[in-house]
């Protein structure tokens, strides 16, 4: 997750190569199950964001069906 502001420091790894093999994946992530999101409390959160997704596996493929973002302050 990229937020408004471009930097390696504000970008967020939400999933990383958990769930290999299973199918439908559904999930979300809050700053309980991921802490780096903390980093955004008490910022300006307001502009165009970007989910930059990478697929670096030669096994399962899909899609992303769906994705929101829900920010709550």
């Amino acid at each position: 997750l990229v937020p408004p502001v471009r930097s390696s420091e504000a970008a967020v790894t939400l999933h990383n190569r958990t769930g290999q093999g299973q199918d439908n994946l559904v999930k979300t992530y809050d700053v309980n199950s991921t802490p780096d999101l903390e980093r955004f409390v008490g910022k300006n959160i307001q502009g165009t964001w970007m989910l930059e997704v990478n697929d670096d596996t030669n096994q399962d493929e899909g899609n992303i069906v769906s994705l929101s973002l829900e920010i709550t302050y």
